[in-house]
Parts: C-alpha cells; structure tokens; sequence
C-alpha cells in the first residue's frame, strides 16, 4: 500500500471509532464496549499518521533534490548546444575521412591530447545522485528506473568524451554517433522522471520543452543515420508519436 493509503485508512479508522464512541448511545458505558476495546488502538494509529506524515516529507525532499540535479545537468548541455555541437563534430570526422586523412585525429583535439596526457579526472558532476543514492527508495520503481537511466547514460557520455580526443577520424565518427544516441537516452529518461517528479504544470513543461531542444535534435540525426538499420530504426520509429 502507498504512503496515501496508509494516511486515508489511518484517518478513516480512527474517524469511524470516534463517531461509534460519541454517536452511539451508551456505547461508552459498555463494560467491554467500544472504548475498552478500541481505544488502546488510537496511539498506533496516530503513530501510523506520524510515520507517513515523516515519508512523505522525505519523498519530498527526494524529489526536489533529484530533480533539481537532473534539470541543472540537462539545461547546460541545452545551453552549450551539445546535441548540434557533436553531430557537427561527427560531419568534421567525416570530411577529414574523405579528405584521405581518417588516421588523423581532428585538429580541435591534437593539442587537448598532448595537454592531459596523464591526467585523470576527478571531477563529479551528480553530487546529488552520489550522496544520496539510497535514498531512491522513497520514490516508485518507475521513476527510480528513469533517475537511474539517466545518470548512467550521462556517465557514460562523460567516458566516451574522454576516450573521442585521442582517436583518429575514422574512428572518432563511430564514437561520436554513440555518443549522440547515449545523449539522446539521456535526455528521453529525464524528461520522463521530471514529468513525475515536478507536480507544478508551468515548471513541468518549461523543464521538458528544455529537454526536448536537444533530445529532438539527437533524435533527428538518429532517425537519418539508422534509417538503413531495420533493428535501431524501428526502435526510434516507436517514439515518433510520444
């Protein structure tokens, strides 16, 4: 049973005792009556009103938090246009390997390369996600699925980035195409736990709208580029309508 269930059948039983203490004559007078039998009972039931008053303050809580994380993320690779940077990015690895230079990584990361060879990057993103993971199980196994898709998808996006630099044209396109498909993931599993997290109509749909400016840009050049793949196609082709 949910949190709000628990609340109505916690108010609903001791609403019903009351009524059957006060209402029914004599019922206070009984030797076992009403109030002998029923009135030990009424500190549980408050006790149960205490507890889901307390779970729902931090599911509150929980989801705020999220969703403030998973927005803020999401609303800076809007602002930097990552979906049309990578995909333009992709189209340079392209004209380099018809150039006859597929070997050779692109010119924006030679130097980056050399830069931070030997560096290793300690920086987190998802703070949020990190110190308070366990908390997750406030929340329904649909929108924990959604939460959980996306941190990955954007680890995931962080690791392909790392790698993309230090590989030559020809394989850096393949590289960036997952990366727009991941990015793509991404964004689709945001946009479906902030459409459960934030209750707020205004704010919902100014914070899908935002989503939906790179997640459609993705999701255009995922349409074109596997438009010949029959299994990757049909799996985008199932999106179209939502």
């Amino acid at each position: 049973m949910s949190v709000t269930g628990f609340t109505v059948l916690a108010i609903a039983v001791y609403a019903l005792i009351t009524v059957l203490i006060v209402e029914i004559p004599g019922a206070s007078k009984l030797p076992h009556g009403l109030i002998t039998y029923f009135a030990p009972a009424l500190p549980i039931y408050a006790a149960v009103i205490a507890w889901t008053y307390l779970t729902a303050a931090t599911r509150l809580g929980v989801v705020d938090l999220f969703a403030c994380e998973m927005r803020t993320v999401c609303r800076v690779g809007t602002a930097f246009d990552i979906g049309v940077t990578y995909i333009a990015l992709r189209q340079q690895c392209l004209d380099k390997i018809n150039a006859g230079h597929g070997n050779e990584p692109l010119e924006e990361h030679t130097k980056s390369s050399v830069d931070s060879k030997g560096f290793v990057s300690q920086e987190n993103y998802f703070p949020v996600f990190e110190g308070n993971a366990h908390d997750l199980e406030a929340l329904e196994a649909t929108v924990v699925g959604f939460i959980t898709e996306f941190y990955t998808y954007m680890k995931v996006v962080r690791d392909l980035l790392r790698k993309v630099g230090d590989e030559p044209a020809r394989s850096a396109q393949a590289l960036y195409v997952s990366m727009i498909y991941v990015i793509f993931l991404g964004y689709e599993s945001a946009r479906k736990a902030i459409k459960e997290l934030i209750e707020y109509e205004p704010t919902k749909a100014e914070n899908m709208m935002m989503i939906l400016l790179t997640e459609l840009e993705c999701y255009t050049f995922l349409c074109d580029h596997y438009q010949n793949d029959t299994l990757r196609f049909e799996r985008l082709a199932f999106r179209f309508d939502e």
